[in-house]
């Protein structure tokens, strides 16, 4: 992710160590790589038309399909044409071909009937926007944002929804990026509130600086509770956020893009590596102990996983180990068992639906 560098008088400047400001400058630099080839690697406009490539099956078809537990995703098959099209497979059947509908994104989520499309609508100026969906995938409001998406959630209740996108011109260093980081609401199709507002502590102390970054949103099963990523100095913080309070808190440091696991007992998050190289391993945080557990996944993971359950987390890889943007989703033991396995070729953004309906017939 981005290190959020706005225009600010000297005097309002946070004083770092030289050793700090080198940190600093170059996690920035590093964040700036990954940004551009994020952008670069990115479906051109002639590999994402606004059109859909794939027929999408009938309303009918798709009705029926939702009713079972299903993994949502976005499709990367650009041979096939589906590229950019959301996507659905019985979790029972993934090797099923799978049924897609008549949205388009560049990430997703749904949740409770839910869901949020982050899309990127290409021409002579791009321009972004969130699409609020419901489970027959009508669109039901538009939300405009400003910069490309990065990560997407819905709450368990689908009361709140949250978008992080990539933004330049904050920045007084040339070439710079920041994030917006929004909560919405999905029935409204209105802004909540943008994070920067949130008042935060460190410590039980008042926590402000003016390169506050916000990303990776994760709601917890407690209406209008989330976990969320914070950077400031160099550093990467996890923080517990109230949206009735507009307060978060720091809970503790080195936990990027956060997510959730459905018991709410632990976070999967990426971990960056010591190194030159911009690496991330997958780890995992009992909140209770504060334990770490390294996932057998050796490759870098930049994104926010999902949990399949609460033994399995699931995360996009390009596919071939090639930086392209043909992906696939791969899943792994939570416990740091088992090799990690590829479940759903030329695939990114899962989304594990279960719907009321199934989860009560399990019980």
């Amino acid at each position: 992710m981005s290190c959020r560098l706005r225009k600010a008088a000297p005097n309002d400047m946070p004083t770092t160590s030289p050793s700090g400001k080198f940190l600093f400058i170059g996690i920035c630099a590093a964040a700036v790589v990954a940004v551009v080839a994020y952008v670069v690697l990115r479906p051109a406009p002639s590999m994402a038309p606004a059109r859909l490539a794939i027929t999408a099956a009938s309303p009918e078809v798709l009705a029926e399909a939702v009713k079972t537990p299903h993994l949502l995703f976005r499709s990367t098959d650009y041979e096939q044409g589906s590229g950019g099209q959301l996507g659905l497979v019985p979790l029972d059947a993934l090797d099923r071909p799978p049924l897609f509908t008549p949205i388009t994104c560049e990430r997703v989520y749904f949740a409770a009937g839910t869901g949020v499309c982050l899309t990127a609508e290409r021409g002579m100026t791009t321009s972004y926007r969130a699409e609020l969906f419901d489970q027959s995938f009508h669109t039901r409001h538009q939300v405009p944002l400003t910069g490309v998406p990065s990560r997407t959630r819905v709450a368990p209740d689908g009361a709140m929804a949250a978008s992080t996108n990539f933004v330049n011109g904050d920045s007084y260093a040339s070439g710079g990026f920041s994030t917006r980081t929004l909560l919405i609401d999905p029935a409204k199709g209105s802004v909540i509130e943008n994070l920067e507002a949130f008042q935060v502590t460190r410590d039980n102390k008042p926590f402000k600086a003016v390169d506050f970054n916000f990303w990776g949103v994760t709601f917890t099963t407690t209406p209008g509770r989330f976990y969320a990523t914070l950077a400031t100095g160099g550093q990467i913080h996890l923080i517990e956020g109230d949206v009735t309070s507009r307060t978060a808190r720091v809970v503790r440091a080195g936990i990027e893009c956060p997510s959730l696991s459905p018991d709410n007992r632990r976070i999967a998050f990426k971990k960056r590596m010591p190194g030159i190289r911009l690496v991330w391993r997958i780890h995992v945080l009992d909140l209770e102990s504060g334990a770490e557990t390294a996932l057998a996944e050796t490759r870098s993971v930049d994104d926010q996983v999902e949990w399949l359950d609460n033994a399995t987390i699931l995360y996009a890889l390009p596919s071939g180990g090639k930086a392209r943007p043909v992906m696939d989703i791969w899943a792994a033991a939570a416990d740091g068992s088992g090799p990690p396995r590829v479940l759903l070729t030329k695939a990114e953004s899962p989304a594990v639906v279960r719907p009321p309906s199934a989860v009560a017939a399990t019980r």
